[in-house]
């Protein structure tokens, strides 16, 4: 596997995992984000991966900032 295809396996790990992770606590936009990410990735869908990169840190920082807030 070349290095681009190693970094791309690791990310889409990366994401399927945030896309668990987020569907369990009943985040769906960061869990769908996660989903879209994944698969174009995966080459499953197309689409701008440093697009959806960067909607999927948006939303996971969303995320983390909603749950602390629950915790005040």
């Amino acid at each position: 596997m070349k290095g681009d295809e190693t970094a791309a396996v690791k990310a889409a790990g990366l994401a399927h995992y945030v896309k668990g992770a987020a569907s369990q606590l009943g985040a769906d936009l960061l869990a769908e984000k996660a989903r879209q990410t994944e698969y174009t990735l995966k080459g499953k869908e197309s689409g701008d991966i440093q697009t959806l990169c960067q909607e999927l840190l948006s939303l996971y920082e969303q995320t983390i900032d909603a749950l602390k807030a629950l915790d005040e």
